[in-house]
């Protein structure tokens, strides 16, 4: 793995371990600088947004050379 390969797994985890938080304890959320709501729905799409952009550099992490760049479909 070189070092954009790595870089790109750290931001990968911390995404997925920002998402997971957010959605399973929306509470989390305050930490990280969104502001205090009644319900958790604002928090919860912030979990699964940054679940997603975890899902996205995984495979960008993993990716063959001379394969897909990106993850655009042609």
């Amino acid at each position: 793995m070189n070092k954009a390969s790595t870089t790109l797994l750290a931001d990968a985890i911390i995404n997925y371990s920002l998402g997971i938080l957010c959605i399973l304890y929306p509470f989390v959320a305050e930490t990280i600088g969104i502001p205090i709501v009644e319900n958790s729905f604002y928090p919860n799409i912030l979990g699964a947004v940054l679940f997603g952009i975890g899902i996205a550099l995984t495979i960008e992490c993993y990716r063959k050379k001379g394969g897909m760049i990106g993850l655009v479909f042609t």
